[in-house]
């Protein structure tokens, strides 16, 4: 697979053969590797407007009978003999100007069109492209690159840097002494400084006013060519620099990052819940997630939630019990028939009741210690003893143990029968 760039002509190549497109000089071919090299946007504007497909086109349009062009298997001297022919020769080219004026004709035409494959066609054929264009500019002398500068958009920067990378002199002034850097600095294109500064023209050159590129870009205020020839002169500039421009890419060619397709909204709506969900249950929540959400309880055995067991932001606190800990994590709830009694029946005496001839009835009987670990809630009733003597009887939720209710029943009827 070709993996290397003639960020020149706009053409891949592989391995083998870009080494002789080295041995033949930056001025015939600039190779990058896709893959070894770091290419700014500067460098691929040529490769995505050209190809080569339409380069060939051009290049071997009057390719011989059998075809001279190397195969996969030839071997380096029949590779270098051919790219030799093709690229500084241009031996296969088709021919269509007969003359140095139609070639100069057909420069103009596809410079004022901006016709990039008409460009590279007059290349193939070997016109000047220095001399001055045929009909006259905004100053006297413009060549194609003034031209192309002077009246450059987002979509001709292809254009010129094709003429900016392969005129071979990107100093050439016009009548008035202006380069083309002072044209960019003049019509204040920066797009296509940035592509001349790739190129490191001479940037103190002067024009007939006595002024440099960068005191035309201060004196006009065209505040982008100032930075770019400031960060020049100063030696700041990135040569992989981006340009911007319209790439048209479709859908396909755009490499799209998991964040990117995270943040895109899914094509599938989910149907809300009419009622609030909760921190768990929530519907929007997989089975596997929920299985990973600490605290989680299948509905076959629903328990309450421990608080304890969320360990994020939300609760800002961990909890030191263990998971398996038989003790239940919060408060028990009261009965929902408290302060409720049945006809007939009779509630129990607290501890404390005194009998109407004002002596007690009932001796003291201490209540079996609480479970270990057991913690006082707000249904329980108040500590009949203070903490220094003995231990506290919790009792149920009337106050008393099963076994003290039934003695006061039955002492209560011993006394009545008395």
């Amino acid at each position: 697979d070709p993996t290397w760039l003639s960020t020149n002509l706009g053409i891949l190549t592989c391995i083998e053969c870009s080494g002789i497109h080295r041995e033949m000089g930056v001025h015939i071919s600039r190779i990058q590797s896709l893959e070894l090299d770091k290419l700014g946007t500067s460098e691929l504007l040529l490769a995505k407007n050209v190809g080569n497909n339409s380069f060939n086109e051009i290049m071997e349009g009057n390719l011989p009978s059998p075809s001279p062009k190397p195969s996969p298997s030839s071997d380096m001297t029949a590779r270098k003999e051919y790219i030799t022919a093709k690229y500084i020769e241009h031996k296969f080219c088709r021919r269509l100007c007969s003359s140095g004026a139609e070639k100069q004709g057909e420069l103009l035409e596809a410079v004022k069109s901006r016709d990039l494959l008409a460009l590279i066609q007059v290349y193939a054929e070997g016109v000047e492209i220095l001399e001055p264009l045929l009909e006259s500019g905004q100053e006297p002398g413009e060549t194609a690159l003034h031209f192309a500068v002077r009246t450059a958009d987002h979509t001709s920067l292809p254009l010129v840097d094709f003429l900016v990378q392969n005129c071979g002199n990107l100093d050439k002034p016009t009548g008035k002494g202006n380069t083309a850097l002072h044209y960019c600095c003049i019509y204040n294109k920066p797009e296509c400084l940035k592509l001349l500064l790739r190129g490191k023209p001479s940037i103190d050159l002067v024009n007939q006013l006595g002024e440099t590129a960068y005191d035309m870009a201060k004196r006009l205020k065209a505040a982008q060519c100032e930075e770019l020839l400031s960060q020049a002169v100063a030696g700041k500039l990135n040569p992989h620099i981006h340009v911007e421009y319209d790439w048209n890419l479709r859908l396909e060619e755009i490499d799209e990052s998991d964040d990117d397709l995270d943040d895109k909204p899914s094509p599938i709506k989910k149907e809300r819940s009419p009622r609030p969900q909760s921190f768990c249950h929530s519907s929007s929540i997989s089975p596997q997630d929920k299985l990973s959400l600490p605290g989680f309880s299948t509905p076959r055995d629903k328990q309450r939630l421990s608080y304890g067991a969320f360990t994020n932001q939300i609760f800002m606190s961990t909890s030191t019990d263990s998971p398996t800990s038989p003790i239940t994590d919060g408060p028990p709830l009261p009965p929902r028939n408290a302060g409720k009694v049945a006809p007939g029946s009779t509630l129990a005496l607290p501890v404390s009741t005194q009998s109407p001839s004002g002596s007690s009835t009932l001796s003291k009987k201490k209540a079996p210690p609480p479970p270990p670990g057991h913690k006082r809630t707000l249904s329980d009733p108040p500590s009949p003893l203070p903490h220094s003597k003995g231990s506290v009887s919790w009792g149920n939720d009337t106050g008393h143990s099963p076994g003290e209710r039934s003695l006061n029943k039955f002492e209560r009827l011993t006394h009545s029968a008395r």
